[in-house]
């Protein structure tokens, strides 16, 4: 009985193990999308749904140079990493219809 109590609460205490690196997980993922809205204010932009905010070291491509060329409807592939509970974007870039 004791062994089984054991392996049980191990099994439990891996589950929440994984839970809790899940978030790490994301690093690096893309989305490609429509930009839905943009957000002056709070440096962030709006793309399937998600809010994504640019830092002072995102990097601008294929014809974008700055978060002033990110406009509503414009097609991109967004680059971000996940932390804080934020998707904060590594890099952004025109996208081909």
């Amino acid at each position: 009985m004791f062994k089984f109590s054991k392996v049980i609460l191990l099994g439990i205490g891996l589950a929440s193990g994984l839970l809790m690196v899940s978030p790490v997980a994301m690093a690096d993922n893309e989305v490609q999308g429509l930009i839905e809205s943009v957000d002056r204010h709070s440096q962030s932009f709006v793309v399937q749904g998600i809010n994504f905010f640019v830092t002072s070291v995102t990097d601008y491509d294929d014809g974008l140079q700055s978060f002033a060329d990110l406009q509503p409807g414009l097609r991109v592939e967004v680059k971000f990493d996940y932390r804080n509970s934020k998707h904060y974007v590594i890099e952004v870039e025109r996208e081909d219809k």
